[in-house]
């Protein structure tokens, strides 16, 4: 009978010992590889760009997708949060964030990226910045202006059009006073004039699919000129 105790104390404490052991080798992050294509949004081409991963902490991972196909791999780590931006004076400056999954062993990951080069006439935003009939700002416009504030501050060779229009979702009867206020409104943002003298803001009259778009109208390497 004593010896039946002593078998049982040692299955309890045996599974008292391994139970956290277990826990902790599971919440351990694993190395994955992420791996997938950048390609550009309108050429559906690779370019020549920087790929920049940023962990937690701040710290920077860099890496050059293939100019051929845009083909790119980084290690990262499982259960983490990155932001992703690419750099270069003639690509548009976005954050994407990715989230790795927890694993318990070794994985690789698919994940691809659409980024925009600004070439001349490309048309590299079309949203409903505003709310139908009238001037007031969207979710969508909220998010655009850090969008494009981005873009202003960084990619400094860049000028664009910003367009405001009409849409089926707007009161016939009163289009064209919306578009007027909507037209002064996004001229007031303090956002916008700082870089006034790289942005041209034009409305038109005609039924759009979204009331505002953004048009590149001239780049240029800041860097050369």
């Amino acid at each position: 009978m004593r010896f039946k105790h002593i078998i049982e104390l040692l299955i309890v404490v045996a599974i008292f010992i391994s139970f956290p052991l277990n826990a902790f080798s599971a919440s351990e992050s694993i190395p994955v590889l992420l791996k997938g294509k950048v390609l550009d949004k309108f050429s559906n081409k690779a370019t020549d760009v920087t790929m920049t991963f940023i962990d937690k902490n701040g710290k920077k991972f860099s890496v050059t997708p293939n100019i051929i196909d845009g083909h790119y791999e980084q290690i990262l780590m499982s259960g983490n949060q990155y932001e992703v931006r690419f750099f270069k004076w003639d690509v548009a400056r976005e954050t994407f964030i990715i989230n790795i999954q927890d694993t318990e062993e070794y994985i690789e990951i698919v994940k691809d990226f659409s980024i925009k080069r600004l070439d001349l006439n490309n048309e590299i935003y079309s949203d409903d910045f505003f709310i139908a009939n009238s001037a007031e700002i969207s979710p969508a416009g909220i998010a655009l202006i850090n969008q494009l504030s981005e873009i202003l501050k960084f990619n400094r060779g860049a000028k664009l059009q910003f367009l405001v229009a009409p849409t089926n979702d707007d009161e016939k009867s009163s289009q064209k006073d919306i578009v007027n206020n909507r037209l002064e409104k996004i001229t007031s943002l303090d956002e916008f004039k700082k870089y006034s003298s790289r942005i041209v803001f034009n409305k038109i009259n005609n039924i759009n699919d979204k009331n505002f778009s953004v048009k590149v109208i001239e780049i240029k390497d800041p860097l050369n000129n």
